[in-house]
């Protein structure tokens, strides 16, 4: 399988097919477009979690070393350690952020829906 041969949707579940071809506003994308799309955005697509992504990148297996696109079993583990890092102290700062704007709110006499509220986030 080459990079810009068309991606094998065939061969995948019809919700994941359904995802893939929504995303990809109907139409078969190649398998380089599926390769290079992030797993963080994958998992943002509707009827797309964990298992479908497994089975969406088990399709293009060694496809995103092939272009040079790094899988997290391919970064090296002070990569890894620094990222995380880096990605915790942001969500702390958004978790402060997302503390002071609630407050305001309160103060401001305006409450959020339910499905909003202080347990979703901790």
């Amino acid at each position: 399988m080459r990079e810009y041969d068309p991606f094998p949707i065939e061969k995948l579940p019809l919700r994941i097919k359904q995802a893939v071809l929504n995303e990809f506003e109907g139409r078969c994308p190649t398998v380089l477009e599926v390769a290079s799309t992030p797993d963080s955005h994958w998992l943002t697509v509707p009827n797309m979690g964990p298992t479908s992504l497994g089975q969406l990148r088990s399709a293009t297996k060694g496809m995103r070393r092939k272009v040079g696109i790094p899988t997290l079993s391919e970064v090296q583990d002070s990569e890894l350690l620094l990222r995380t890092r880096q990605l915790e102290k942001q969500f702390q700062c958004l978790r402060n952020e997302l503390k002071t704007h609630r407050a305001e709110l309160q103060m401001r006499g305006i409450s959020l829906p339910f499905y909003y509220s202080r347990s979703n986030d901790q």
